[in-house]
């Protein structure tokens, strides 16, 4: 049986990085050694072994005006992502 999860990540009132990665953290269900950094998320998305079939994140405009650099460094990783697992059919939504 295929258990179906969708996450939604709500970034829009978020002011540090390290804010966007605890919620990352907490809704992607990282262990608990998780870096929160860029390249630990990347370790961490591959290393899911059952990920979620829908992720959308939400406030990313509010994002890139507050943390720029961490805004476009998110969207890059859920692309590459994307790309990495693009025959298990994950929806990744960045409005």
């Amino acid at each position: 049986m295929t258990i179906c999860r969708s996450v939604e990540i709500d970034l829009g009132t978020v002011n540090t990085k390290e804010e966007i990665h605890e919620r990352l953290a907490s809704a992607l269900g990282f262990p608990d050694y998780y870096g929160r950094n860029w390249d630990a998320f990347d370790e961490c998305m591959q290393d899911l072994t059952t990920p979620p079939s829908q992720i959308r994140i939400s406030g990313v405009a509010t994002l890139e005006t507050r943390l720029p650099r961490e805004a476009r460094l998110l969207k890059q990783c859920f692309q590459d992502f994307g790309r990495s697992e693009r025959g298990r059919g994950i929806v990744i939504e960045i409005p």
